[in-house]
């Protein structure tokens, strides 16, 4: 039986009580003052949203989360080999379901090392944060909680096709700052000897 190495769930949130009443006041006033009035969907996950969210993904009538998970099992050693990477970073994680499929290609590949969630939904966030360090040994997991949107977070609840192209512009932009700066990169994330 292979070793196994202490894991551990490490947590940055930069979405707090107060971040979220502000992103939510710039929300409203800016939404609902625009022709056609808008809310982003941000505000949906909450966590009763979640909860829903979930069960509405499991209804026959809504096919997207069936055919990503398809591709994913089709595709996902031809992903994990063509990356080359040791990290994975999911933007709008959620209870990590589907990722899975690429955890387990990544891992039968030998490459994979640190697992960076990022979402909105703090309480979901850690729960599926916390099932995946028991489901993969040794498996550095770093959850992110925040917001990419004004005024100023970093919320990565990402879903380009129900944002605007500026607002995926600009969480491109911040998520490559972070990326090209190593911003992420501190010792509590370095890899563990070994993946499980």
């Amino acid at each position: 039986m292979p070793p196994t190495y202490p894991t551990e769930v490490t947590m940055d949130v930069h979405l707090g009580p107060d971040e979220l009443m502000a992103g939510m006041r710039h929300d409203a006033l800016h939404g609902l003052g625009t022709r056609p009035r808008e809310l982003p969907p941000t505000w949906f996950y909450d966590n009763v949203g979640c909860r829903l969210f979930d069960a509405i993904t499991e209804l026959e009538e809504y096919y997207p989360t069936r055919a990503e998970r398809a591709i994913l099992l089709a595709h996902g050693d031809e992903i994990a080999k063509a990356s080359q990477a040791d990290t994975f970073i999911e933007l709008g994680s959620g209870t990590s379901d589907k990722t899975r499929h690429l955890l387990d290609a990544m891992l039968q590949l030998g490459q994979l090392e640190r697992y960076v969630p990022f979402d909105v939904a703090e309480p979901t966030l850690r729960q599926a944060a916390d099932q995946l360090v028991n489901e993969y040994p040794g498996l550095v997991v770093h959850g992110v909680v925040g917001d990419f949107r004004p005024p100023d977070l970093i919320r990565l609840g990402f879903a380009p096709l129900q944002l605007t192209l500026g607002d995926v512009d600009e969480a491109m932009d911040r998520l490559a700052t972070i990326l090209a700066t190593g911003a992420w990169e501190r010792w509590q994330h370095a890899p563990r000897p070994v993946v499980t």
